[in-house]
């Protein structure tokens, strides 16, 4: 996440703006988001991320144990 993270050229604001959060917002959900020791994901939060930065969700690293399967939900959902 990190490495998409900083790929991205975008600040966190400018992250948590594109996955639909508030400006005040913003910043502090992309913090928690890429500091995963203190924060559970959920899978929409995930997706959001990946789709503002313009990466495959497969393609983030350290994805929390139940998101293993991320191929399996990408068919069930039809990609993302």
């Amino acid at each position: 996440m990190r490495a998409a993270f900083d790929k991205s050229g975008m600040t966190q604001e400018q992250i948590g703006l594109k996955m639909g959060f508030t400006k005040d917002g913003a910043r502090s959900a992309v913090s928690r988001l890429l500091n995963a020791d203190s924060y559970d994901q959920r899978l929409s939060t995930l997706v959001a991320f990946a789709n503002a930065v313009g990466k495959p969700l497969k393609d983030l690293a350290q994805l929390p144990q139940r998101c293993k399967k991320i191929e399996e939900l990408e068919n069930i959902f039809g990609g993302w």
